[in-house]
């Protein structure tokens, strides 16, 4: 069922993807104030977490879930090419606000600077934002194939 996309594309998208924002979902879950802390590296964490944090922190986790699940769905039950690249499309949308309010969040010295990230989250918020949104540029300029209406629903067709 769904689209038939290249393998790579197939592995980033329909695999990791949702398993990497269940890992957005599950962390602050486990621990709500490292989440909030690791956001920011390089900047001493505060005495105490304002509740205003420690909301938004719980709706991005909330987000994530929703993201993940999405994703899941969307990817393996469209048959429709246009509505699997528009999805990748709204996500390379997705990837440059979140990489615009990370920079915002942790500066220019630091957002620039992969011996400054300092833990996951980090390389989470920069380094795989900036990986998947490569990899999503590279595959809706068609880099890895194109994406087809699978097989299985021609024949029902």
């Amino acid at each position: 069922m769904g689209v038939d996309v290249p393998a790579w594309p197939h592995f980033l998208f329909r695999v990791f993807e949702p398993l990497s924002c269940f890992g957005g979902y599950i962390f602050p879950l486990l621990d709500l104030n490292k989440f909030i802390v690791d956001s920011t590296p390089n900047i001493p964490p505060p005495e105490t977490i304002h509740p205003s944090s420690v909301v938004l922190a719980g709706q991005l986790g909330n987000i994530y879930a929703v993201l993940g699940l999405l994703s899941f769905l969307i990817h393996h039950n469209t048959n429709d090419p246009k509505v699997f690249r528009n999805y990748i499309l709204a996500y390379v949308f997705s990837d440059i606000n979140h990489l615009y309010a990370t920079y915002r969040g942790v500066g220019w010295d630091t957002f620039v600077d992969p011996w400054a990230w300092q833990n996951l989250l980090t390389w989470g918020n920069i380094g795989m934002t900036v990986f998947m949104l490569v990899n999503r540029i590279l595959f809706l300029l068609g880099v890895f194939g194109n994406a087809k209406t699978s097989e299985t629903h021609r024949k029902r067709s």
